[in-house]
């Protein structure tokens, strides 16, 4: 309640009060860290399997040419 609506902000009374409102700022600092850095890592996976593909057809596509297959056959 207290990270919710800012209450240790204005209307913390006691030093218990304030320092409850503290903690629940850095937790929820951390939740949000924490968040922040699942996403991007999901983000860097997935750029991590495009490029994996554009090596492998980078590699098929040499291999072909050195097999000098028609650019027909390349295509399929």
């Amino acid at each position: 309640m207290y990270t919710v609506f800012k209450l240790g902000d204005m209307y913390a009374v006691s030093g218990a009060e304030k320092g409850f409102a503290i903690f629940s700022d850095i937790i929820l600092i951390i939740i949000q860290g924490a968040l922040a850095g699942m996403f991007s890592q999901l983000m860097m996976a997935s750029k991590v399997g495009e490029n994996d593909y554009l090596v492998k057809l980078a590699q098929l596509k040499a291999w072909m040419v050195s097999r000098r297959f028609s650019t027909d056959r390349q295509r399929r």
